[in-house]
């Protein structure tokens, strides 16, 4: 009761949270099959609730035991939402043993044809590129084909979260889910060609950067989304996965020229650094985004209704999260979940305040809250590139040098996508 009621909540809640969703490649998932999701791990227990709420099958969690709370909560969230703890050496070495239940949990649920979801890099960190993979779906896929003969495949199947920015109130959202590998029993594979070849599918489910060069391939990667204009995700997707590759391609063959786009691209991080300008702020000044006076009135006129009865929401979740001050990987967890909360609570508190006055009527409160806050969201999406260029204008002059190097950068950008 608790799994079905949080699940229709977060799914409903999760078109106020983010600007726009997509769930590519689900149709391709096999039915009535065992099967193991293996995915990046981006923003911490978001990842887990979103895919739960955008795909039908019955799922299975493996997750650290330090994250599931104190025992009595850990035993709720185990026979409630099917998590299945794991012990990890790091941080539970005495209780290490504990694991030979939890691996035999994973076996059955595989035996029923159920599907296991395993954040395979074994932690949740936000970064732009994927660790290597650890081995326990491996372990967990070849032990369960041991132990239960009917079994007679187990498909790994990849997953990619790509988040616009997994921390940011009205991002948008693709979950990416890719090929299938089969596991059997007469299969030459090894654990580890299992890693090396879920590690590959995971890689082209994300637009992952080059682990040795990411702290400024990720400028020209948010460049890139800078002036993507396309409504769809997926093929935004494609077209980032296109600069990348052609990237990789400028490394491996054209060394030289390689080296001269990142020295420019550090060029550029350290001016803008000297200067206290971000580049995400840089980026927004280059890029204006301008709405005409009438546009920007009428959404204004549109959104005020809904800011105002929903303000206080979230406020409080944004008080809240930046007072706790959580993990960075947690920071987008926390606003989705305490965000979702504080709504609930707020939509309730106004049903028995005007149910004083309104009777039976002040039932109808939610509707009116959150049809004009969904409005407001939509108006804001609109407003708020123009306001942010606005302000910065306002706030911050850019000196010429960054800009020519800012367009010369742009320049090799454009290249690189033709």
């Amino acid at each position: 009761m608790a799994y079905n009621f949080l699940k229709y909540l977060f799914k409903f809640a999760q078109y106020f949270y983010f600007k726009r969703i997509e769930i590519v490649g689900q149709d391709s998932i096999p039915k009535n099959e065992a099967n193991i999701f293996v995915s990046n791990h981006p923003s911490a227990f978001k990842d887990p609730i979103l895919i739960s709420v955008n795909l039908p099958q019955t799922l299975f969690y493996i997750s650290a035991e330090e994250f599931m709370g104190p025992p009595k909560v850990a035993l709720f969230l185990e026979r409630n939402f099917n998590i299945i703890p794991i012990y990890r050496p790091q941080t539970r070495p005495n209780e290490l043993h504990k694991n030979t239940d939890s691996f035999r949990k994973s076996h059955e649920a595989l035996s029923l044809k159920k599907s296991i979801v395993i954040y395979a890099e074994g932690f949740s960190e936000t970064r732009p590129w994927l660790a290597p993979i650890k081995s326990g779906s491996a372990r967990i896929a070849f032990e369960a084909l041991e132990k239960y003969p009917e079994l007679d495949k187990i498909n790994i199947i990849s997953m990619g979260y790509n988040y616009s920015n997994p921390h940011e109130f009205r991002s948008t959202f693709l979950l990416n889910i890719g090929e299938k590998f089969e596991i059997k029993r007469s299969s030459n594979l090894r654990k580890n060609d299992v890693s090396l070849l879920a590690h590959q599918h995971i890689q082209n489910t994300m637009n992952a950067l080059d682990v040795e060069n990411y702290k400024w391939q990720e400028v020209l990667q948010k460049i890139v989304r800078a002036y993507q204009t396309d409504t769809s995700l997926i093929t935004n997707f494609n077209l980032e996965k296109t600069f990348i590759s052609s990237l990789n391609t400028l490394k491996n063959t054209f060394s030289t020229q390689f080296d001269i786009l990142k020295n420019k691209v550090l060029k550029l991080q350290d001016a803008i650094d000297k200067d206290k300008i971000k580049i995400d702020e840089l980026i927004i000044l280059k890029n204006p985004k301008k709405i005409n006076f009438l546009k920007k009135m009428s959404n204004l006129i549109t959104m005020i209704p809904g800011f105002i009865l929903n303000i206080t929401p979230i406020y409080l979740t944004k008080v809240f999260v930046n007072k706790k001050e959580f993990k960075y990987s947690f920071e987008g967890s926390m606003k989705f979940g305490f965000g979702t909360l504080f709504n609930l609570l707020w939509h309730a508190l106004i049903v028995i305040t005007t149910s004083v006055i309104c009777g039976w009527f002040s039932l109808l409160s939610p509707l009116v809250l959150l049809s004009t806050g969904y409005i407001a969201l939509k108006s804001w999406d609109k407003l708020k590139p123009s306001f942010q260029y606005n302000r910065l204008k306002s706030k911050l002059s850019l000196p010429h040098n960054i800009s020519i190097l800012y367009d010369d950068i742009k320049g090799e950008v454009d290249t690189l996508l033709k």
